[in-house]
């Protein structure tokens, strides 16, 4: 009686460990596809007509933002 109270009581404890691995494999699904290597060199590659923004717009984003752009271009930078 003691068993079948344990297993039965703390269903999160012993029975679950064995479970975690398959219900987080279930439950997200698909893995997300990988961009498209192709279709990026493209359009890196393809020049294209320059953007219409407004005058100042780029000197009045916060140095937070410029931070971050910054951070990705230079982690691109690396793999080039």
């Amino acid at each position: 009686a003691a068993s079948g109270s344990g297993s039965g009581g703390s269903g999160s404890g012993p029975s679950s460990a064995p479970r975690d691995g398959i219900e987080d494999q279930v439950g997200q699904g698909p893995p997300p596809q990988p961009p498209n290597l192709a279709r990026s060199l493209q359009a890196l590659s393809t020049p294209r007509l320059p953007d219409n923004l407004a005058e100042g717009l780029l000197e009045q984003l916060p140095s937070e933002v410029l931070l971050c752009i910054f951070r990705y271009l230079d982690d691109l930078s690396l793999c080039a």
